[in-house]
């Protein structure tokens, strides 16, 4: 897992190398508005690769489980049949988009007259890419089930490096964006011929077994369902809080609120590389291997996870006045450290919900995310009301934690676990819950030098006891042997 989970990181890594490279010249080569066609696209079918409703993921799932109890011919049923439903999704999606297109530019996005033309073609390309993302879910989700992230993410990664990297390539020889978008589009499509080519070579599969199956359709689709409900439950709360801040405060806070929210996020790809790589296992698991499972994952997101939030949470002010300004940090640093402790929650979160998920129980977690999203909404607005940014940033923390407890709950109850995980025991929370105080407390200290040195033995003491208390003997084991040896000397 430790492997699958280095290859999933190097492909969610790839993207925000390539972005933090490519985005300034973009936005100096295309121009301000041109460039906000591109992130619109860019947006804009992000959302519409949720035309997969969740099939890739129940893909993976079913075809793991089943690789696990040896069912050869319902493993191969359920890749036919998945393929079947994505090629469906795809073709709708792709004259879903094509027909929205008009109301794109003419309404929802108000494209100024100069550049409609532009516009119109660069949103038809992005029309003709759709498929290719939904296409692409569905090959992927084979690949996952039979452990292949080396193979997904040796496409992935440079992919997703020539979203951003692409466009400059074009821009070498036209200005126009829809030629940009139409090479982002003609990439995607590569893609997919990439992952069909790795499928046809990785994925063993019995010869028949290709016929459409009513049952095996409706069980994808049941599953995929209710994990679209999670694809869509966390850009609502995106837009629930920014929409709230920009209607109770002002637009200018929406800013303090969200240049924050996107440098902390990115720690989810901790989560989302290790979890990418767990969730097959789990869906092969149940009981105690579960159990099991659940408790390492844990252990190892709290050691990469934990350290990075304190430093967040102490230097969330400077981080924030080297990068965008004095004035943002001195607006944002508070946003910064309550998200920060939210994220960390959220990581660990991320681990029950996986667990609920891989083990069919979708419904469970997809039924917690509806009912809290009401209650948030009205916690936010409250908090909002009287703290402004800082309130909004505590909601999404509380919500966070809330979601933890109920989903923790809810795998605990389903899989009868006896006793608590190890890895949360109440002792060692109370440990971690003071390392978070203990940083927001070295946080108000001053000078930086001053600062920088309770920092240093604060982390430095967190990772000792983790690397003592939080990994097994075996664990710290294998992440020695897999360090560069020093050669022997004569």
């Amino acid at each position: 897992m430790l492997t699958n989970t280095a290859w999933n990181l190097a492909g969610l890594g790839a993207p925000i190398l390539a972005a933090v490279v490519a985005m300034p010249l973009l936005i100096s080569q295309l121009g301000d508005a041109r460039f906000g066609i591109l992130a619109l696209g860019w947006m804009v079918t992000g959302y519409f690769a949720l035309f997969d409703f969740g099939v890739g993921r129940a893909t993976t799932r079913s075809m793991a489980a089943l690789r696990k109890a040896g069912a050869g011919g319902e493993h191969a049923g359920v890749f036919w049949n998945s393929l079947y439903v994505h090629a469906v999704l795809a073709g709708l999606g792709g004259l879903v988009f094509a027909a929205a297109v008009p109301w794109f530019v003419d309404t929802a996005f108000a494209i100024p007259p100069t550049l409609r033309d532009e516009a119109y073609a660069a949103f038809y390309w992005l029309a003709f890419s759709v498929p290719a993302l939904v296409l692409a879910s569905a090959l992927r989700g084979p690949l996952e089930a039979e452990q292949r992230f080396d193979l997904v993410n040796a496409v992935k990664m440079p992919i997703s490096a020539l979203n951003y990297l692409a466009p400059l390539l074009a821009l070498q020889f036209t200005q126009r964006v829809d030629t940009v978008i139409a090479v982002i589009a003609v990439s995607r499509w590569l893609a997919t011929l990439a992952y069909a080519a790795l499928c046809r070579r990785a994925v063993p599969l019995q010869p028949g077994h290709r016929a459409p199956q009513r049952g095996t359709v409706t069980a994808l689709l049941k599953d995929g369902g209710w994990l679209t409900v999670t694809s869509i439950a966390v850009p609502a709360i995106m837009m629930l809080d920014r929409g709230l801040i920009a209607r109770l405060v002002s637009l200018e806070a929406v800013t303090y609120y969200v240049v924050p929210y996107e440098v902390v996020t990115k720690m989810w790809v901790l989560s989302a590389s290790l979890l990418g790589a767990a969730y097959p296992l789990m869906s092969a698991s149940k009981g105690l291997d579960l159990h099991r499972l659940c408790d390492q994952t844990l252990r190892w997101l709290l050691v990469t996870a934990t350290p990075a939030t304190l430093v967040v949470l102490i230097f969330a002010e400077d981080l924030l006045r080297l990068w965008v300004g004095p004035h943002i940090a001195a607006h944002g640093a508070p946003v910064m450290q309550w998200l920060a402790v939210g994220v960390w929650i959220n990581i660990l979160a991320q681990v029950p919900l996986t667990a609920l998920q891989a083990s069919g129980r979708a419904h469970v977690v997809g039924s917690v995310q509806l009912l809290e999203l009401p209650l948030y909404a009205v916690l936010a607005w409250c908090l909002i009301l009287r703290y402004g940014t800082t309130g909004a940033a505590a909601a999404w923390a509380v919500r966070a934690a809330a979601e933890w407890l109920a989903l923790s709950f809810a795998l605990h109850r389903a899989e009868a676990h006896p006793g608590r995980w190890p890895a949360v025991s109440p002792l060692r929370l109370a440990l971690l819950s003071a390392a978070i105080i203990a940083a927001g407390l070295t946080a108000c200290a001053t000078p930086l030098a001053l600062k920088s040195l309770l920092a240093l033995l604060l982390v430095a003491g967190l990772v000792a006891w983790q690397w003592r208390y939080l990994l097994t003997a075996q664990e710290r084991g294998k992440l020695l042997a897999r360090l560069p040896q020093r050669p022997a000397t004569k």
